[in-house]
């Protein structure tokens, strides 16, 4: 069972909140002063928790976070929800969205900002009207051969990844989610690969939030261009990030691609689309053709955006239970010759909705496959379970046993050594990948500044001359994207001596390295730790995840699932167990007005 929200430690109101609470009761009409400020002060700091909107139900009766503490006027307990209600519609700021208001309310009681119902309710009409257009099948038997020579082999039945590839095939619109190592990315391939089958003259637009994941998909879709001669006489071009994709203008802060200038594409493919917050989202439905086909692609258990709103978790939870409809069954039969099982009432989101199920990163280190899939499903008692049992591919590590950041790193002094001590850079950025420390936060005795400088203590303690910003084996992570440099956001290097001066080098997507002078480095950090946040996409060897023994709004089961989903083979966690379980029982997800307008 989810946390309630009065689980989660509420955050008080920043000064902001307070302002924008104090601006729209001046403008209320008499008597509502009151109850506009404190809604618009709480949808504020309700916005900030990456909410779209504030549902009235969960906090009627409530008194506001922290007005006790700060000896405010306003402490007496929130309104009955009716009350409440009523108030608003009263105070000439809350309309129904028709006419432009400061706050729009709806008739499930919903209250958002103008901007974020108005991105929310034109995302939620244009999928609704993808996944209303006439279904495309009528080169299918054309189609089935290569379908089936590209998904042959499974090891589950039916492959869902072809499934998927139908999905895209068939409709405008269509989700394809799963956890690390279930194939997502050999999926867009596939997919790829049928598109061109279908048209070799098709525009395909590949794009990612970040420069890292960007430069991630495309090298994973130029790796099987064997798949067919199409592909790999014709690729579809780089991917780029979404702002670069939709030309956006810094100066003037808008996207130049919209509705009036949509994009030259006949699909475009968006990869980690759970890092995609509202605002961008429906910045990206504008600017695509409604004739062009729209495919999401990420892991809906991961952590969300650092914006507002979480389209990708919305559209994942409006999609269940899972299942296909008889029409869809049957298209798939005539691709793929085999038999899909299907439902009678169907959603058409059910039907353009796919989740990869057989995970082929965990299929050895099953032990990490199990906590992890017990911590995205909410299931503390089998999470603790699957961790006490665990062996060495999953260690818990007791804060008692290890109660300073000193003491955690000193376990992992043989693997951070093999940086240091490599013998070429190429092999210091293989070491590199093969350990990572990831905690919840920054600053604190459990954070990234504090294992960062335990790290490169315990490594002077060895000899090694780790200190200050230059010394051989620094680990260094890009934190600002330098599209001149082709270095973004994310990614990982190491200084390394050459030709006598340090150097910070980097692997291209190919494989081969390329050096860059320390100077001309964008904005970087020490990386022998970084938040799971900086880590989300990324893979490593081994981990540690160290989770705070204070409580944390940080602290939800999306947090801790994406932190030990980075690791291939092995993971240590450094938590008490009722932090771990309060992980596990607590969710970040952020209800919001899309999921119940595609239901």
């Amino acid at each position: 069972m989810s946390a309630r929200v009065e689980d989660a430690p509420r955050a008080l109101p920043a000064p902001i909140d307070v302002r924008l609470g104090e601006l729209l009761a001046a403008k209320a009409a008499p008597g509502a002063g009151v109850i506009v400020a404190r809604t618009a002060e709480l949808l504020s700091c309700e916005r900030l928790r990456g909410r779209s909107s504030l549902l009235i139900e969960e906090w009627a009766g409530r008194p506001p976070a922290g007005a006790e503490d700060e000896g405010r006027s306003e402490s007496a307990p929130l309104p009955k929800a009716r009350e409440w209600i009523a108030a608003l519609r009263a105070s000439g700021l809350a309309g129904d969205g028709r006419v432009v208001t400061p706050l729009v309310l709806t008739p499930g009681g919903r209250v958002y900002l103008h901007r974020y119902w108005r991105a929310e309710r034109r995302l939620t009409e244009r999928i609704r009207a993808r996944l209303a257009a006439p279904p495309e099948e009528e080169d299918f038997d054309r189609l089935a051969p290569l379908f089936r020579r590209l998904f042959t082999g499974a090891r589950e039945r039916p492959d869902l990844r072809s499934v998927a590839a139908a999905a895209v095939l068939r409709g405008r619109f269509a989700v394809l989610s799963g956890g690390p190592g279930t194939g997502k990315t050999t999926a867009v391939a596939q997919i790829i690969a049928l598109l061109l089958e279908r048209d070799p003259g098709a525009r395909i637009a590949l794009a990612a939030p970040t420069g890292k994941a960007a430069a991630r998909l495309s090298a994973a879709v130029a790796g099987p261009s064997s798949l067919t001669d199409t592909l790999r006489a014709r690729p579809p071009a780089p991917a780029c990030t979404l702002h670069r994709l939709l030309d956006y203008s810094p100066r003037e802060d808008r996207f130049r691609r919209n509705a009036e200038h949509p994009l030259a594409a006949d699909a475009v493919i968006l990869d980690e689309a759970s890092m995609v917050d509202l605002l961008l989202m429906d910045a990206l439905f504008d600017a695509v053709s409604p004739h062009a086909r729209i495919l999401l692609v990420g892991d809906s258990g991961q952590l969300a955006s650092v914006e507002t709103g979480y389209v990708l978790g919305d559209l994942c939870a409006a999609a269940q239970p899972p299942g296909k409809s008889p029409a869809f069954a049957a298209a798939w039969s005539r691709l793929s010759g085999d038999t899909l099982p299907a439902g009678r009432a169907v959603s058409s989101l059910r039907d353009a909705c796919v989740e990869l199920a057989w995970n082929w990163r965990f299929s050895e280190q099953q032990r990490i496959g199990a906590f992890a899939e017990a911590v995205r499903a909410g299931r503390a008692e089998a999470a603790c379970a699957t961790l006490e049992a665990a062996g060495e591919d999953l260690i818990h590590l007791s804060p008692a046993r290890c109660p300073r950041a000193a003491q955690a790193v000193e376990e992992l002094l043989p693997e951070l050594r093999r940086v240091v001590e490599a013998s070429d850079a190429d092999e210091a950025l293989q070491s590199l990948s093969d350990i990572r420390i990831l905690c919840a936060v920054r600053r604190g005795p459990w954070g990234v500044e504090a294992f960062n400088a335990a790290a490169e203590e315990a490594l002077r303690r060895c000899g090694h001359p780790a200190r200050g910003l230059f010394y051989p084996g620094r680990p260094v992570l890009i934190t600002a994207s330098d599209y001149a440099l082709s270095l973004f956001n994310g990614d990982l290097g190491v200084l390394w001596p050459k030709d006598g001066a340090l150097c910070a080098w980097f692997r291209r997507p190919d494989g081969t390295l390329r050096s860059i002078a320390p100077p001309r480095l964008p904005p970087h950090e020490t990386a022998w730790a970084m938040t799971v946040h900086k880590a989300q996409g990324s893979e490593f060897g081994s981990v540690l995840l160290v989770l705070p023994d204070r409580d944390s709004p940080l602290l939800t089961r999306e947090l801790l699932y994406t932190g030990i989903t980075r690791a291939r083979r092995a993971v240590r966690l450094l938590a008490s167990s009722q932090t771990i379980a309060l992980c596990v029982a607590r969710s970040a997800a952020r209800p919001s007005g899309l999921c119940e307008g595609l239901t």
